[in-house]
């Protein structure tokens, strides 16, 4: 059985891992980040026209907050959009996976519904894109909560590395840049890059396959739209 490494934070890999084992592969767990939920005081519902989520992670942040459920949210992607749902969320408009599609539906339907109020971005510390500065530029007003840290994993686990060694890897994914990056990081601090440079890498997006992965992989995939359907699509294709 062909051994795929995912490098998904813990929350989210045993629905990969499930996909991957119908799919007739064994899925191997190295996840590059921790998700730690922080403080934070939203603002009145009254205030704000809706939520923007995305990441799965800004709808478990919120989960002790009720009163927010009474707004409409925009989500990233439709993991994301199945998740807010399962939450009670209801869904307004989502994007294909990224920050850009994600800006045109909350654009249009918000003018389509004649909002008015800001939107409230529900994020972590770190991300990826400039989602208010692009809401901006087409008049759109967004305040951003930062609920939630993924804390850096700075070490491999030491049944991965033995297999990085014996070369018994069969694909690597990458779902973010951030994860990708601190998975390299590791991989050169353990003098292993030259290890895994020929080990096809499957990314969610063509920014981390462009902007992370090509200095250092020679075989490298990314999904046409960024969801986890597309990259498994894709990984089936290419092994």
């Amino acid at each position: 059985m062909r051994q795929i490494l995912v490098t998904r934070p813990k929350a989210d890999f045993s629905r990969t891992a499930k996909k991957l084992a119908q799919m007739g592969y064994k899925a191997l767990h190295a996840p590059m980040m921790k998700y730690r939920p922080l403080d934070f005081k939203p603002p009145k519902t009254n205030a704000i026209s809706a939520l923007i989520f995305t990441s799965a992670n800004g709808i478990r942040a919120v989960e002790n907050h009720r009163d927010l459920r009474n707004l409409g949210c925009y989500v990233v992607g439709a993991q994301t959009k199945q998740m807010a749902l399962a939450c009670g969320f209801e869904v307004l408009a989502q994007g294909d996976g990224d920050v850009e599609t994600l800006c045109q539906a909350i654009e249009a339907d918000y003018k389509t519904r004649q909002l008015t109020k800001p939107l409230l971005h529900i994020s972590g510390v770190h991300q990826a894109g400039n989602l208010s500065q692009k809401l901006a530029d087409v008049g759109i007003v967004t305040e951003r909560i930062q609920a939630y840290i993924m804390d850096e994993i700075e070490h491999l686990p030491a049944d991965i590395i033995e297999l990085i060694k014996s070369q018994k890897l069969d694909a690597m994914l990458f779902y973010s840049q951030r994860s990708a990056k601190i998975f390299l990081n590791n991989i050169g601090n353990l003098g292993l890059m030259s290890a895994i440079a020929e080990i096809p890498t499957f990314c969610l997006s063509k920014t981390i396959a462009q902007r992370v992965c090509t200095p250092y992989l020679k075989h490298i995939y990314s999904a046409a739209q960024a969801n986890e359907d597309d990259l498994l699509a894709l990984l089936q294709k290419k092994l």
